[in-house]
C-alpha cells in the first residue's frame, strides 16, 4: 500500500495560521521505508520575508534567518521529496495549510500528495485520553528524540510516534519503549516553550486530552494548543483563532463554550500542578490565555477565584491587559483586544487597525 513509504514534515512558522500572513520559517522532511524505519532526513531554514510573529523570538535562537533560502528555491525539491509517499504530520491540516499557501505565494498549486496521515488522529485511536500535542504523545510513547530543536525535532518526533502507533517498527537506536520505562524525551523548550512563561503554559498544554468531539472541533483546539506552545498572543492571533472557528463552521456560542472549557481545565491542571499556590507569573500567564481567547473579564475572574480560593487573584490585582509590543509603523491610537467593546464591534475595531 506504501510501497514508496512515507515522508514526515516538521516546520515552523512565523504566527499561527497562513490565512493571517504567517509564513513558514523551517522545514523538515524525515523519510521512512514502507515497515517505518529511518531512511534520510533533510532540514531547511527559510527566509518568510516578513516579521516573526510575537513570541517567535525563541525560534531563533537555532534558526539564523540570514542567508536562507526562500521558498520558491527549495520548491521543486521539496515536491521531490514529497512525491509517490504518503505525508505524515502530527496535525496533517495544518501542515497541509502552511505548505499549500507558500505554493500559492510562488504561483503553484499544492502537487497532488494523496490522503495525509496525522498521527494525533493515530495516536487518539490507540489511547482515547491521549494528549494531543506532540510533545506529549512523545512522552506518552516514551520516546527518545536526538534532533535539535525545531522543525528538525518535530519531524524525527512525528516519524518515531508514527512508527509507534504501528507497532515499533522503526530503526532499534530509536524505537518507541513503553510509558515509563524509557529515555526522558529531549523536549526542545525555545520552539515548544516560546518565551517568557509558556514553558509553564507549554508544560500544561502538553498534558491536555484529546477531545471526544468532532473532527473540527479538535481542529480548532488543536490550533489553541499552538497558541500557547508558541507564544501567540497578539490581537492577530486572536483575530487568527475567529476566522479557523468560522472556516470549520464552529457557530459563536460553541467557541465560546469550547473557549470556557479550554481555560476551565487549564485552570484545574494549574492548580493541580501547583497544589493550590500559584508560582511567580502563573495567573498572569493564565489571564493572558484567557484574553486570548476573548473570554469577558469576569469569567476570568470567576474560573481564577474557584481555582486559586486560598489567594487574591482578583484582576485589581493584575493589568487589565497583557503588555504587547508596539509594531512599527503602528498607529497613535490602537485598539488591543476591544475589552469593554461588544464583541462585534471589537472584532470590527481589531481589523480596522490592522
Amino acid at each position: 500500500m506504501h510501497k514508496q513509504g512515507f515522508a514526515v514534515i516538521g516546520f515552523t512558522a512565523t504566527g499561527l495560521e497562513p490565512t493571517i500572513g504567517a509564513r513558514l520559517r523551517e522545514i523538515s522532511v524525515v523519510h521512512l521505508d514502507a515497515s517505518g524505519s529511518i531512511e534520510r532526513r533533510w532540514t531547511s531554514g527559510l527566509d518568510p520575508r516578513c516579521p516573526a510573529g510575537a513570541g517567535q523570538e525563541g525560534i531563533a535562537e537555532h534558526l539564523d534567518l540570514f542567508g536562507d533560502p526562500v521558498f520558491a528555491q527549495v520548491a521543486n525539491g521539496l515536491v521531490e521529496r514529497l512525491a509517490g509517499r504518503t505525508i505524515v504530520a502530527h496535525h496533517a491540516a495544518t501542515a497541509i495549510d502552511f505548505l499549500a499557501a507558500e505554493f500559492y505565494a510562488i504561483g503553484l498549486e499544492l502537487p497532488e500528495i494523496g490522503i495525509p496521515l496525522s498521527t494525533q488522529e493515530l495516536v487518539r485511536h490507540r489511547h482515547s485520553n491521549a494528549p494531543r500535542s506532540l510533545v506529549g504523545c512523545v512522552t506518552l510513547f516514551a520516546l527518545t528524540v536526538t534532533a535539535p530543536t525545531g522543525a528538525a525535532w518535530d519531524a524525527e518526533a512525528t516519524a518515531l510516534l508514527f512508527a509507534a502507533t504501528r507497532g515499533g517498527n522503526g530503526s532499534p537506536s530509536r524505537r518507541a519503549q513503553p510509558a515509563g520505562r524509557g529515555v526522558a524525551s529531549s523536549t526542545p523548550t525555545a520552539y515548544h516553550a516560546g518565551q517568557g512563561g509558556n514553558g509553564f503554559l507549554g508544560a500544561l498544554v502538553a498534558t491536555m486530552p484529546q477531545s471526544d468531539g468532532p473532527a473540527e472541533v479538535v481542529d480548532y483546539l488543536t490550533l489553541v494548543d499552538r497558541c500557547l506552545l508558541g507564544g501567540y498572543f497578539a490581537d492577530e492571533d486572536s483575530n487568527g483563532l475567529v476566522l479557523v472557528a468560522e472556516r470549520l463552521g464552529i457557530s459563536r456560542f460553541r467557541c465560546e463554550s469550547l473557549h470556557r472549557e479550554y481555560f476551565g481545565d487549564l485552570v484545574d491542571r494549574s492548580v493541580a500542578q501547583s497544589r493550590g499556590t500559584p508560582l511567580e507569573g502563573q495567573v498572569e500567564d493564565l489571564r493572558r490565555v484567557g484574553y486570548l481567547l476573548d473570554l469577558p473579564l469576569s469569567v476570568i475572574s470567576q474560573i481564577l477565584d474557584a481555582g486559586f480560593s486560598a489567594f487574591d487573584v482578583s484582576h485589581e490585582n493584575f493589568p487589565a491587559e497583557p503588555p504587547q509590543p508596539e509594531p512599527v509603523g503602528a498607529p497613535a491610537v490602537r485598539f488591543t483586544t476591544g475589552r469593554g467593546l461588544p464583541r462585534h464591534l471589537a472584532r470590527i475595531a481589531r481589523l480596522l487597525v490592522r
